[in-house]
């Protein structure tokens, strides 16, 4: 018997505040085009096998922990889970990462600082809340819409960003802090097996003018046509990711179920 049978809450009894960036805002998303990849996003997931949860949707597209300094507003009472995904945006964007210094002394210059602010904050307006820190999916072709040069599009997360970091290890430091406080997390980035190797199947790529389909990391070396606009419902291509950045439908459920398996054994306690 799951566990959720015996929970003794309500359906949508327990309010959930999803805290991210467009990984958690697509899950409302009205763009047909997106919603024919994701068909549901990871929240919608999980409250469909843990019906006692309600979310509400805190995810901004773009987003870093740094940008989430002026969206503390945004960090009110009145749930009794909240989730916080974020940190790709923050590798992309070449944001000020930190240390674990840094997020132990609350320094909000810093990523990982913020990330501490951020949890100070949800303890001070729901002391009695539960908290779940995620990490995130590897990236590989990145697809930038507009953009024409291999350089814009085609930076994985095997290789660093322009300050020299990787993201395997700024979603280990996030572990880490994690670890030092005593958070629960969920490390979607270990845990889901998702690679820049296997998160598209292929890419589409312009080789002297010919639509050309190349597996990675042959894909690289080319201009790589944005999916969403060249093929907008062509499944042949992608796997956990469809742009090679957000989870497709695969993905989702990836997410939703490492999500599920850790509130089965958490929320519910």
């Amino acid at each position: 018997m799951l566990i959720e049978e015996n929970s003794g809450y309500a359906d949508g009894e327990l309010k959930w505040l999803a805290i991210g960036d467009s990984y958690t805002e697509i899950n409302d998303t009205t763009n047909s085009t997106i919603r024919n990849f994701i068909e549901k996003g990871y929240m919608d997931r999980v409250c469909e096998a843990l019906p006692q949860l309600e979310c509400t949707n805190a995810g901004h597209s773009g987003n870093t922990f740094i940008n989430w300094n002026n969206r503390f507003d945004e960090i009110v009472g009145g749930y009794d889970l909240y989730t916080i995904m974020l940190g790709t945006n923050d590798w992309s964007q070449d944001a000020l990462w930190g240390t674990v210094s840094d997020f132990t002394n609350r320094d909000r210059t810093k990523s990982l600082g913020v990330l501490g602010a951020m949890i100070d904050k949800i303890h001070q307006v729901a002391p009695k809340a539960k908290l779940i820190v995620m990490t995130q999916l590897h990236r590989t072709v990145g697809i930038v819409p507009g953009a024409t040069t291999i350089a814009a599009r085609n930076h994985d997360t095997y290789l660093p960003n322009a300050s020299g970091l990787y993201f395997a290890d700024m979603e280990k430091d996030i572990i880490d802090c994690c670890k030092q406080e005593n958070i629960e997390y969920v490390d979607i980035f270990t845990e889901s097996h998702v690679t820049p190797r296997n998160a598209m199947k292929f890419a589409k790529v312009d080789v002297n003018g010919t639509l050309t389909y190349l597996r990675y990391p042959d894909y690289l070396q080319y201009i790589v046509y944005d999916q969403t606009v060249t093929n907008p419902y062509d499944a042949t291509t992608y796997w956990a990711e469809y742009d090679g950045v957000h989870p497709s439908k695969i993905g989702m459920q990836i997410i939703a179920d490492l999500l599920v398996k850790k509130l089965r054994t958490y929320l519910f306690e």
